[in-house]
C-alpha cells in the first residue's frame, strides 16, 4: 500500500493515457485562510475546502482541457482543517481515457498532514465546444 503521502505520485504514463506532449503535472497550493471560512469556530467550512479541491483539481486538469468540467467529486474528510493557518492543497491528474479526466487531491495542514483527500471525474467538453463554433 502506498501511503498517503505518495497518492498523488500513483498514475501516468502510457498505460494511463498519459500524452508525453501533455504531461500529468501536480499542482500545489499553498494558502494562508483565516477565520472568514470557518463554519464551526476555528474549523474550516466542508463546503470551502470542497471548493479548494474542486478548484486545484480543475487547475491541474488544465494541461489535459481547456474547457473540462467536474462530472463527479468524493471527498474524505479526515480530519478537521484548523484556521486561521496556513493550508496546501495538492492536485494531480492520474489517468485519462478519452474525454474523462480523472483527478486525485489533497488538503494538508501546515505541518503536511493528510486532512481530507478526494478523486474526482472531469469531462473534457473541448469537442463540444469546437463543434458549436
Amino acid at each position: 500500500m502506498v501511503p498517503k503521502s505518495r497518492a498523488l505520485l500513483r498514475g501516468g504514463g502510457a498505460q494511463d493515457g498519459e500524452d508525453p506532449e501533455r504531461p500529468f503535472l501536480l499542482f500545489n497550493a499553498l494558502l494562508d485562510l483565516g477565520e472568514d471560512l470557518c463554519g464551526h469556530k476555528g474549523t474550516l467550512h466542508g463546503g470551502a475546502l470542497m471548493v479548494l479541491l474542486d478548484e486545484t483539481m480543475g487547475a491541474a486538469a488544465n494541461n489535459q482541457s481547456d474547457y473540462a468540467f467536474t462530472a463527479t467529486m468524493h471527498t474524505s474528510f479526515l480530519k478537521p482543517v484548523m484556521l486561521p493557518g496556513p493550508v496546501i492543497v495538492r492536485s494531480r491528474v492520474i489517468r485519462r481515457e478519452r474525454r474523462k479526466i480523472y483527478v486525485r487531491g489533497t488538503v494538508e495542514d501546515g505541518e503536511g498532514t493528510i486532512m481530507a483527500e478526494s478523486e474526482a471525474m472531469l469531462v473534457d467538453k473541448a469537442q463540444d465546444k469546437a463543434t458549436r463554433l
